[in-house]
């Protein structure tokens, strides 16, 4: 898989979440920007929605690329240093919205460690790829109760 990834930095990019903020949430991190990630080949031939309980967009998913929006917070590595984190973002994402009924079937567990591995950066990454294929299949479908995924119909007049 290739990947073109964003550039991502601290300040502007995303942030820390503050104690105050988390207050006994998982999440660590909060985007200021959306991130778009560029990849081939096409995973989706359409654009789907991924929505939180609020309606709130959090992410697409179109056929070339994956872009997580402003505002959605993530834990980053979970059971691991934070040291892949851009790798994390869109990788929580998918997990998150897995499972949820719409989610786009092309997008598997192993399609999303795989874009996971294409991203990680450190030469750890062989620890982290390693660290989702023993635990990260608990997770995967288990979406937390109203997200939603919507399909995006384009009618061309």
């Amino acid at each position: 898989m290739n990947v073109l990834p964003p550039r991502f930095i601290e300040g502007v990019h995303w942030r820390r979440l503050t104690s105050d903020e988390r207050a006994g949430s998982p999440w660590k991190y909060v985007l200021l920007r959306d991130v778009t990630f560029d990849y081939s080949p096409p995973a989706v031939a359409t654009t789907w929605l991924l929505k939180d309980r609020d309606g709130i967009l959090r992410g697409l998913i179109e056929p070339r690329d994956i872009t997580v929006c402003r505002g959605y917070a993530w834990n980053g590595c979970s059971f691991s240093p934070d040291l892949e984190l851009l790798a994390s973002l869109p990788h929580d994402l998918l997990y998150q919205f897995s499972g949820v009924p719409g989610f786009p079937a092309t997008i598997t567990r192993r399609w999303a460690d795989r874009l996971f591995g294409a991203l990680t950066t450190t030469g750890l990454g062989w620890a982290y790829r390693l660290g989702l294929l023993v635990g990260s299949w608990v997770c995967w479908g288990a979406p937390p109760d109203g997200l939603s995924v919507q399909k995006m119909e384009i009618k061309i007049r």
